[in-house]
């Protein structure tokens, strides 16, 4: 017997995609061509997937979570519990990354690494000025960096004793946050969730189901079904009350609201309870102001009613067939650019 296919259905996912460029959706979700990796991703999932495993009764713990430890545990159980979350990231990510191959087949964020540090420019002026391999007697002069990352300038160093240049300056012109970033950082971003859960506890707010990283689907009035992957639904008062709740690895500020709406509707039609507000956590904020961004009151409940109209809308340009280009700064990382008439036009980075 052969696999039960899913039924067709909508998703955020798939109307943020839509709003960003008409071409992006018809390629991703109609052609459904394959995807370019790209590494924020990869990395997003592997930090909502330690958070998972976090929040989860481990069998081999006899049902035991490891967030438990944190919240009830002793303070050496904290911080083991939150040395252990992040191991799990590290771990959950290298899998990841190996699945599509290597670091190298893969497009990281962030700035190029040579525009986040005068020292880098330098570094290659350095290299060009001494040749080790190339000058008789030369031998190899390590460039003395003073302010970026100490491992990533060690491991420059290390490639350039190997005199492996064409993988500097393919290091030096990628993402500055590739995947040995994220190894350092991921644990640090996943101790601000643990701080967070731990002032959770302290506060009263508790899981509203016990599960995290919930799939819910409703129908809509159309009969389409709408589906969301909610990370989190929180019980914040003595009555009941319900907020959503979703992890974000990305730049502070730039989650939407929308997305807070349509996770409550759907409980709210899955469950018949309705969720009263939403919050973001931006795990890469620096500072508690920063960190939660929070929607509610009468504006979340408008919102919240606005959901139906917004995907009918959604319905009603996929099934005209009308997907309009939208070329802007954003299309060179476009994980559908090899195909897409415009994209391919575009020149590499």
């Amino acid at each position: 017997m052969g696999e039960p296919v899913e039924e067709p259905h909508l998703s955020w996912s798939q109307l943020q995609t839509l709003a960003d460029c008409g071409e992006k959706f018809r390629l991703s979700y109609v052609v459904d061509v394959p995807r370019a990796p790209q590494g924020p991703l990869i990395a997003g999932r592997a930090i909502h997937a330690a958070i998972e495993w976090a929040e989860t009764p481990q069998p081999e713990l006899e049902g035991w979570c490891p967030i438990q430890d944190l919240t009830h545990g002793t303070t050496r159980e904290q911080m083991q519990a939150a040395l252990d979350i992040g191991s799990q990231f590290g771990n959950l990510f290298s899998a990841m990354v190996g699945e599509e191959g290597s670091a190298d087949v893969i497009r990281w964020g962030g700035r190029k690494l040579i525009h986040t540090s005068v020292e880098y420019p330098r570094f290659l002026e350095h290299i060009k000025a001494h040749e080790p391999m190339k000058r008789p007697g030369g031998g190899f002069v390590p460039f003395k960096f003073k302010h970026p990352d100490p491992e990533t300038a060690a491991y420059l160093n290390s490639l350039w004793a190997a005199d492996d240049i064409p993988r500097i300056v393919k290091i030096l012109n990628t993402g500055s946050e590739d995947d040995r970033w994220w190894h350092k950082m991921g644990p640090v971003f996943l101790r601000r969730y643990c701080d967070l859960r731990v002032q959770d506890e302290s506060s009263g707010m508790k899981l509203w189901d016990s599960h995290v990283e919930r799939r819910i689907s409703a129908r809509l009035a159309s009969g389409t079904l709408l589906t969301g992957f909610v990370d989190a639904a929180m019980v914040v008062t003595a009555d009941g009350e319900v907020r959503i709740r979703d992890y974000k690895s990305g730049a502070p500020g730039r989650g939407s609201p929308m997305q807070l709406a349509i996770y409550a509707w759907l409980i709210g039609e899955a469950t018949d309870i309705h969720p009263t507000s939403g919050e973001f956590v931006y795990l890469r904020a620096d500072s508690p102001a920063k960190m939660v961004q929070r929607i509610d009151g009468e504006r979340f409940a408008r919102l919240v009613a606005l959901v139906p109209d917004v995907m009918a809308r959604h319905e009603a340009q996929a099934a005209a067939g009308v997907y309009p280009y939208n070329p802007g700064f954003m299309c060179g990382s476009c994980q559908v650019k090899a195909f897409c008439a415009y994209g391919r036009e575009l020149p590499e980075d």
